[in-house]
């Protein structure tokens, strides 16, 4: 028996591959600009590094 196919459009495929991989890009970018936004705040934090060693 064999298995039924179903017609492809190759190129609205690598278009929505496409869109996935933009948003991966922006996910990862956004979340390296949080990661430099908090080790910014905690440079910046006076005595930050000593909290918890008390």
């Amino acid at each position: 028996m064999a298995t039924p196919t179903l017609p492809v459009d190759a190129g609205a495929v690598l278009a929505d591959l496409q869109q996935q991989l933009d948003e991966l890009r922006r996910t990862v970018t956004a979340q390296q600009d949080t990661i430099d936004q908090l080790v910014a705040a905690q440079r910046r934090a006076p005595g930050a590094r000593d909290f918890g060693r008390r």
